[in-house]
């Protein structure tokens, strides 16, 4: 599976800011994660707008993270990127009945597990998971 660079830069954006308790400028997070400012503004806007984070304008303003016990990384995907996890009946083919076989025994399937898993990864276990120290033995 190919990720879009909104969906990358994202879910780098929205893991930056989870272990982050106040607002952080655009300009931090850029610098932090080596990216452009100028399309992390667009990856924050689509990020506003489907309320994952808020913004407060000025020179102490930024963003941060809203409800971060409960985000989870299909939310981010759906806003990122909607048509990722979307889902559609095959019906390309002349064929009816196997175009319903296919999506009845592989497409539907597997993009309902795919949703699930999204649902179950919440943004708060991973994020503790990136800091946790390594071990080696």
């Amino acid at each position: 599976m190919i990720f879009n660079t909104k969906v990358r830069y994202g879910l780098a954006v929205v893991f930056a800011l989870a272990d982050k308790p106040t607002y952080v400028s655009i300009q931090s997070i850029a610098s932090e994660l080596g990216l452009s400012k100028t399309y992390l503004e667009q990856v924050f806007t689509l990020l506003k707008n489907n309320q994952i984070v808020d913004s407060i304008k000025g020179p102490q303003g930024g963003y941060r993270l809203l409800n971060l016990e409960e985000l989870d990384v299909h939310t981010v995907f759906k806003a990122l990127d909607p048509d990722l996890i979307a889902y559609e009946d095959e019906s390309a083919l002349l064929d009816v009945h196997l175009n319903k076989h296919l999506s009845d025994q592989i497409y539907r399937p597997l993009h309902e597990s795919m949703i699930e898993h999204l649902k179950q990864l919440k943004i708060k276990d991973l994020a503790l998971k990136q800091n946790d120290p390594m071990y080696f033995i």
